[in-house]
């Protein structure tokens, strides 16, 4: 069995369901105790990805559903988001993902992202190389940008979510454009793309749903992918939560941010 070919195939099922809803506009929409919305796509996806995963084996850790204990009794564990970008779903941004990601003893091996508006795949395994691919067409190799100068980068910044000291950093490095995005599975595609070279989130509020599968794949386009300290993120904490955020770059550009989000402090 070819996991990577099984959780394509199950991602564009997702993806086509979260269409449907998309196209039409018809997705009910309520909100989540901590505020944040959630649609009947997010849910459909979900319902898709679990049943399709479900013959791995693996526990399932999914941002719509309840978390429990049974992810530390293996060593493999997925991490599933099945709409990243939900309020860019709502206002019809086009830029929303489904991201399906595999961590095996805290650290992603495998992941997936799908932007269905685009049909647009990035994919990752551990050691293989990361890829790109547009609906049925030829998977591309993804290597990022080789850009070391700030002056010429380009970072991307949430759309809903974005903190002033973010674009703050931006100035204090001299980026040489700051541009507004949707989802982070879309960002960070971007940059393991080579079409943007930083991201940085400095709160602790994301998830490892939000940025499991995305990890591999930035790391083996060449990028890096650390929390704000330096560190590797690590995946199947007891909290779920990315404490210290997340800096997301081509590497050549990675201990610049770092430095300034240093004095930034």
């Amino acid at each position: 069995m070819d996991i990577c070919a099984t959780v394509l195939s199950v991602i564009k099922n997702a993806g086509d369901a979260v269409m449907e809803f998309y196209r039409y506009g018809n997705s009910k929409i309520s909100n989540k105790n901590d505020g944040s919305p959630v649609t009947e796509a997010d849910l459909v996806s979900q319902e898709i990805i679990l049943k399709g995963l479900k013959q791995f084996g693996y526990p399932i850790v999914s941002e719509e559903q309840k978390d429990n204990d049974k992810r530390f009794s293996q060593d493999k564990v997925w991490f599933v988001d099945p709409l990243d970008g939900t309020k860019d779903f709502i206002n019809r941004t086009g830029e929303f993902c489904v991201m399906i990601g595999l961590a095996e003893n805290g650290e992603p091996i495998l992941g997936v992202v799908y932007q269905p508006v685009k049909d647009i795949y990035y994919y990752a395994r551990k050691g293989s190389g990361a890829y790109k691919r547009i609906g049925n067409g030829i998977s591309v190799k993804l290597e990022v940008s080789l850009t070391s100068s700030p002056q010429k980068a380009k970072m991307f910044i949430s759309r809903n979510h974005t903190l002033q000291s973010e674009i703050q950093l931006g100035k204090d490095i001299k980026i040489g454009e700051i541009i507004p995005c949707g989802s982070a599975g879309v960002k960070i595609g971007l940059i393991a793309s080579g079409e943007g070279e930083v991201y940085v989130v400095m709160n602790g509020n994301t998830n490892e749903w939000d940025t499991c599968a995305s990890d591999i794949i930035i790391q083996e386009a060449g990028g890096m992918m650390t929390d704000v300290q330096d560190k590797k993120l690590v995946y199947n904490k007891k909290s779920l939560k990315n404490k210290h955020g997340f800096v997301v770059t081509n590497k050549l550009l990675h201990k610049t941010v770092i430095s300034a989000l240093k004095n930034l402090r």
